[in-house]
């Protein structure tokens, strides 16, 4: 992430993707307003997590992105480098191993959290498998608020698979 002491300049492209927060009809999942997810980030706990960490006022972004995931984008405002929070989910029916009664589910598709005020890894917090930038520490909040709206949506449970 430092090459020399200074702090690379890190870009991420989000021209392809659809925001339309212009727009009333504009839902997360198909239910969720950009008012309901700031509630959300306030309930689960992410909003004060962002404040303590001095990371506040920050911009919320939902939308989809060009694979049509749901996206959820936590940026600082006039930034353009990689976002707080990168949070793509989709909704998924599965059948269970025992049994071949389906399950709805929120699959966590993609999930990437970026702390722009540690610039390096450290003993205490050390790269995990995939890892380019050091992250948030934000997985409690953001499983939090998937819990939250799998309650509200009435799906069975969430999904992850991750690569690593």
């Amino acid at each position: 992430m430092t090459e020399g002491g200074k702090r690379e300049r890190l870009s991420f492209d989000t021209s392809s993707w659809v925001f339309d927060t212009e727009k009333a009809d504009t839902r997360f999942l198909g239910l969720h307003t950009l008012d309901d997810i700031k509630l959300l980030i306030v309930k689960s706990g992410l909003d004060e997590h962002l404040r303590f960490k001095g990371l506040y006022p920050y911009d919320v972004k939902i939308g989809v992105d060009d694979e049509g995931l749901w996206l959820l984008l936590i940026t600082l405002p006039g930034e353009e480098g990689l976002p707080l929070v990168d949070f793509r989910v989709s909704r998924v029916r599965k059948c269970g191993i025992f049994s071949n009664t389906p399950f709805d589910l929120l699959k966590i598709e993609w999930l990437s959290t970026y702390d722009p005020t540690r610039t390096d890894f450290s003993l205490k917090r050390p790269r995990l498998p995939g890892q380019k930038v050091p992250g948030l520490g934000c997985l409690r909040h953001l499983l939090r608020m998937m819990h939250y709206s799998s309650q509200t949506l009435r799906m069975d449970g969430f999904l992850d698979i991750p690569e690593h």
